[in-house]
């Protein structure tokens, strides 16, 4: 065959993959929505299986967990089942617990989503749980419970993951499990989905096809952001912000926050740390945020971490425990000022200060969103 052949044969075939090389290597000029999900599809709906299952910290992480899960509107009141896991297939007999069902309405149909809490557990041990669907079950999935104080604390820390979950999210997600595999705590510090545009379930569904095993073989704490939120009567003088639906029922978490935030607060225990969850974005609206000190409380030597996103100025507050720390917190607890920070740390928030003050423990600011300042070990 020629050169000349070899060419005009190349030429024909571009021609027929479309219109020549030039529209080989045209860029798609179309910004990529915020879901893989074409308008109008239900690709999310709920069915009789069970899915969007994810395990949370009880307030003492060593002794339980709370599990979440959601199925089609057939199914209510269904079945949790968790045993110590062991090296055998045949995994013992069970115990079970009924769970509460709740249903919400969205723009996929019906779904009834289920929580079931275990309790009685037994710290830094491998158990085994799986969820009840329509004449079905979920896999066995497994999750170690939190060690002793003494015992180090890997967890992951994952920021504001809201934008395209399942294009670019999960590449993130799954970078993290690969370096930490032993991490058994996932926080997520706010706005894990956009929400607010007619697609916040299909958003969900892909916050969770992008997390794949994560919430369910690691304890995920999140917290809640500006865009679980949705503005109603916006430009009005009635305008508020409003609880976006699918918060209260997706995740099981402690009930244990302040009376004006009872579902998007809570605090609990894992190993050495207390980790307090605030809600800076209803904060704008009640002021509920002079609650901090109920939320964490004062938990037996253990060192306070809240966990808060704002819109303003969102933020981890991880608690410090080098000498110098020690030092400005015990003057500060006598009655000097807040720390104002040196280079590369920076003081707690003075909203925030008086809940930590007393207890000898000194908050640094870590910020996320591209912000990230230096914290001393915890």
């Amino acid at each position: 065959m020629t050169r000349a052949t070899i060419t005009t044969a190349a030429l024909l075939l571009a021609l027929l993959l479309g219109n020549g090389p030039a529209a080989a290597t045209a860029p798609d000029s179309a910004a990529e929505p915020n879901t893989r999900v074409p308008a109008g599809n239900r690709h999310y709906a709920a069915t009789g299986f069970p899915d969007r299952m994810v395990a949370s910290p009880a307030q003492d992480a060593a002794r339980g967990f709370g599990v979440s899960w959601r199925t089609d509107a057939s199914v209510s009141a269904p079945t949790l089942e968790w045993v110590v896991a062991g090296d055998s297939p045949d995994v013992g007999t069970p115990t079970r617990i009924t769970a509460a069902t709740r249903a919400l309405e969205t723009e996929n149909g019906t779904a009834h989503y289920h929580r079931a809490d275990v309790a009685g557990l037994q710290p830094d041990t491998l158990y085994l749980w799986r969820v009840q669907g329509n004449s079905t079950w979920s896999a066995w999935h497994q999750l170690r419970t939190a060690g002793t104080a003494r015992q180090p604390l890997t967890l992951l820390y994952f920021g504001d993951t809201q934008n395209k979950n399942l294009s670019h999210v999960s590449r993130v997600l799954r970078a993290g499990i690969k370096a930490a595999p032993d991490a058994r705590l996932s926080l997520f510090a706010g706005d894990l989905v956009s929400g607010g545009d007619g697609e916040d379930d299909s958003e969900w569904g892909e916050w969770f096809a992008a997390a794949g095993w994560l919430p369910q073989e690691t304890a995920v704490a999140p917290a809640i952001g500006n865009h679980e939120y949705f503005e109603e009567f916006e430009d009005t003088p009635q305008e508020r912000r409003v609880l976006g639906r699918h918060w209260p029922v997706t995740f099981a978490l402690p009930r244990n926050g302040v009376d004006a935030a009872d579902t998007s607060t809570y605090w609990f225990d894992y190993q050495g740390v207390r980790i307090a969850v605030l809600d800076g974005t209803s904060a704008l609206d009640t002021g509920h945020r002079a609650g901090a000190g109920r939320v964490a409380g004062h938990g037996a030597g253990r060192q306070p971490a809240p966990v808060e996103h704002r819109a303003a100025a969102p933020a981890v507050l991880l608690a410090a425990r080098g000498p110098r720390e020690r030092r400005t917190a015990r003057r500060a607890a006598a009655g000097g000022a807040p720390p104002s920070g040196g280079p590369g740390t920076a003081g707690p928030r003075p909203h925030l200060w008086p809940s930590w003050r007393g207890a000898g423990r000194h908050p640094a600011v870590r910020g996320h969103r591209g912000r990230s300042q230096a914290v001393p070990p915890v």
